[in-house]
C-alpha cells in the first residue's frame, strides 16, 4: 500500500467527522430555530460515530510499527466490523421513514405499523451495533490469535463472519435501493399532494441523492465480503462521511445559521473596535416609516386634463390636484380601509395551490374565489370596502357588450361580459 493512502484515509475520516459534528452542534444548539428530522439526525450521528471507530489505531498511535496491544486491537475489530451494520441499518431506517412520510401525505392513507415508529427507527440501528460489537468482541477475546491489524484498523480473521457481515450489509442496501425507487416514483406522481401536506421536498431529493451512495456502498459490501482488508475499498468508503455532510448538511437553514453566527461574531469584533476608537455610529439605522407604509396603498395616475370627447364622463378635479391648469400629481383611491393587492393575490394563489389533485372536478379552480363572482371581492378578513361613491354590479346583470362602470374618486372601475377581452379600464386609458 502507498503512503498517500494513509493520509487520504484519515484526512477524509477526520474531515467528515468534524463537519458532521458541527452540523449536529448547530441542530442541538440551545435557542436556535432549526428543526431537523429525528431519523435524519440519528443517521448523521451514526456516521459521526464512524470517525472515532475507524481512527482508533490513529488515536492510539499504533497505525504503524509493532503490532498493537491485544485489548486495543480486539476493541478496534469489534467496533469496525459492527460500524458497517450501524450505517447500513440507519440508512435503511431513513429511507423507510421518508417513504412513510410520502405515503401518509397522499389521498389513500394507511395506518403506520408500530414497528415503523420514529423511536424504533432510531433505536434499531444502535441495537444492531451493540449486539454485533458484543459478538465480535467475544470472539476476538476467545481467539486472540485471529485478530490482526489490516492497514487502518484491526479485524477478526474469519471467513464465515466476513461473509455474514457482507451479506447483511448487501441486504440492507438492496432494500434501500428498492425504497429509493418507490420514493422517486411516488414523489414524481404526487408532488402537489406531498408539498401541500408540508413534507419538505428538499429532504426527498437529498434522500434520492443518498441512493447513489447506497449503490456504491452495495458494491463495497460485496467487495468487503470477498476481501475485508482491501485498502482500495477503504479509500472509497472513507469519503462517505463527507458525502453525507454535503448531502444533508448543506440545507438552507443550516447555512443561514452558520452565516448568522459568523456575521454576529464579526459584528461584535467590529463593535469592540469602534468602542475602542470612540466611534458612536449607530448599528441599526431607523427606517422611514412613511416610505415603508406607502407601498400598500394602490395608486392610479389622473388623466392629463386634455380636452376630448370623453371629458364630460369624468368628474373635474380641483385645481392643483390633477387638472390641466394645475400641477400633475398622483392620488390614492379613497377606500375605507387599506387594500393590500399583493396579499389578496397571494391569498387566492394559496387557495389554488392547496387543492387536492385527486378531487374529481371539471373546474380546476373549484373552491377558489373567482375574480368575476357575483359578490364583491373577498379578502381573508372580509369584503373590500369601497367608498360611498363607488358601486358594485355583478356580471350576471350585463346582457350586452357595453361597458358598465362605477366611479370611485377620479378612477373608473369597469366590468365587462365573459366573452369580452376587457376586464378593467382605468380612467387614463379611456
Amino acid at each position: 500500500m502507498h503512503e498517500w493512502q494513509y493520509y487520504w484515509y484519515y484526512a477524509c475520516e477526520l474531515a467528515g467527522g468534524a463537519l458532521l459534528a458541527c452540523l449536529l452542534v448547530t441542530v442541538f444548539w440551545p435557542g436556535n430555530r432549526i428543526r431537523c428530522n429525528p431519523v435524519l439526525t440519528s443517521y448523521c450521528m451514526a456516521w459521526l460515530l464512524s470517525t472515532p471507530v475507524m481512527c482508533l489505531l490513529l488515536f492510539a498511535r499504533q497505525v504503524k510499527g509493532p503490532p498493537p496491544s491485544n485489548a486495543i486491537c480486539a476493541a478496534s475489530a469489534a467496533l469496525v466490523m459492527s460500524q458497517t451494520h450501524l450505517t447500513s441499518t440507519a440508512g435503511l431506517a431513513l429511507v423507510i421513514h421518508v417513504y412513510t412520510l410520502l405515503a401518509t401525505s397522499m389521498r389513500h392513507r394507511f395506518a403506520l405499523p408500530s414497528f415503523l415508529s420514529i423511536r424504533l427507527l432510531i433505536a434499531i440501528p444502535y441495537v444492531v451495533f451493540g449486539i454485533s460489537s458484543i459478538v465480535v468482541g467475544a470472539l476476538a477475546g476467545a481467539n486472540p490469535d485471529r485478530v490482526r491489524r489490516a492497514y487502518f484498523y484491526c479485524v477478526y480473521d474469519s471467513d464465515a463472519l466476513n461473509i455474514v457481515s457482507g451479506v447483511y450489509d448487501a441486504i440492507c442496501l438492496i432494500t434501500v435501493f428498492y425504497f429509493e425507487v418507490l420514493i422517486f416514483i411516488n414523489f414524481r406522481r404526487e408532488k402537489r399532494a406531498v408539498v401541500a401536506n408540508r413534507v419538505d421536498p428538499s429532504l426527498v431529493w437529498r434522500v434520492l441523492i443518498f441512493g447513489v451512495y447506497a449503490a456504491i456502498g452495495l458494491g463495497l459490501a460485496v467487495w468487503s465480503a470477498l476481501d475485508w482488508a482491501s485498502p482500495d475499498a477503504d479509500s472509497v468508503f472513507a469519503t462517505f462521511a463527507l458525502g453525507m455532510f454535503v448531502t444533508f448538511g448543506t440545507q438552507k437553514a443550516v447555512l443561514e445559521r452558520w452565516k448568522r453566527l459568523l456575521f454576529c461574531s464579526f459584528a461584535r469584533q467590529k463593535d469592540s473596535e469602534s468602542k475602542g476608537s470612540g466611534s458612536t455610529t449607530p448599528r441599526h439605522p431607523k427606517r422611514n416609516a412613511q416610505t415603508a407604509r406607502s407601498h400598500k396603498l394602490p395608486r392610479f395616475p389622473f388623466r392629463n386634463g386634455a380636452g376630448g370627447a370623453g371629458d364630460s364622463a369624468y368628474p373635474q378635479t380641483p385645481q392643483g390636484v390633477g387638472s390641466s391648469d394645475g400641477k400633475r400629481t398622483q392620488a390614492t383611491v379613497e377606500f375605507e380601509a387599506t387594500l393590500d393587492l399583493k396579499d389578496i393575490k397571494r391569498h387566492r394563489t394559496r387557495g389554488k395551490a392547496h387543492l387536492d389533485p385527486f378531487d374529481e372536478s371539471s373546474d380546476s379552480d373549484t373552491g377558489v374565489e373567482h375574480l368575476d363572482s357575483e359578490s364583491p371581492p373577498q379578502t381573508s378578513t372580509g369584503s373590500i370596502p369601497l367608498s360611498p361613491r363607488a358601486t358594485y354590479q355583478p356580471r350576471r346583470q350585463m346582457e350586452s357588450y357595453e361597458i358598465t362602470s362605477a366611479t370611485a374618486g377620479d378612477t373608473i372601475i369597469s366590468f365587462a361580459p365573459a366573452d369580452s377581452m376587457v376586464r378593467s379600464i382605468p380612467s387614463y386609458m379611456r
